[in-house]
């Protein structure tokens, strides 16, 4: 079987760039281009790791190692929290968008008998993980304005304090 290292790097460069965008949505992160495009490039070398002759924990640790160098590259190191918070959601979209994408890889092109060619694939595969994210977020922003309008609500009956949590449209 032939690998076309260039796949290898671009595939990986445009799936860590909208990992990143989306980490960027999520957490209203602005948005530096040439600092992503960085970013994305190291997202798109860590896709040559695979061919590296190492234990899984070396392969997992070194994983780590380069996405939180990702993450800092993409959105710079102002804190441990800043950072940590970026990083997992790295992880979390990581996880979103490779579980989408074996979805569609082997159950789907398997029940429609789907036979791609390798760039058309490839494409097929970047749309489908953008829609994940783009309904995950959705999902996720607006579980977020719902919360925001829980109030803490404190009130006495017969001298006796209540404290409870009340939606703000309840009265």
């Amino acid at each position: 079987m032939t690998i076309y290292l260039d796949y290898v790097f671009f595939v990986n460069f445009f799936f860590d760039l909208l990992l990143l965008l989306g980490i960027s949505f999520f957490l209203k992160r602005k948005i530096v281009k040439l600092r992503f495009i960085l970013g994305s490039i190291i997202g798109g070398l860590s896709g040559f790791i695979i061919f590296l002759n190492i234990s899984n924990l070396s392969f997992f640790i070194l994983k780590i190692i380069l996405g939180l160098i990702m993450i800092i590259i993409s959105f710079s190191f102002k804190n441990i929290k800043y950072t940590m918070n970026n990083f997992i959601y790295l992880v979390i979209l990581s996880i979103l968008q490779g579980g989408s994408l074996y979805l569609f890889n082997i159950e789907i092109s398997k029940a429609l008998k789907i036979n791609l060619t390798n760039k058309l694939y490839i494409v097929i595969l970047l749309i489908v993980s953008m829609i994940i994210i783009a309904f995950y977020t959705v999902y996720i922003n607006k579980n977020k304005k719902s919360l925001n309008f829980k109030k803490s609500v404190v009130f006495n009956v017969n001298n006796k304090k209540y404290n409870l949590i009340g939606y703000l449209d309840t009265g």
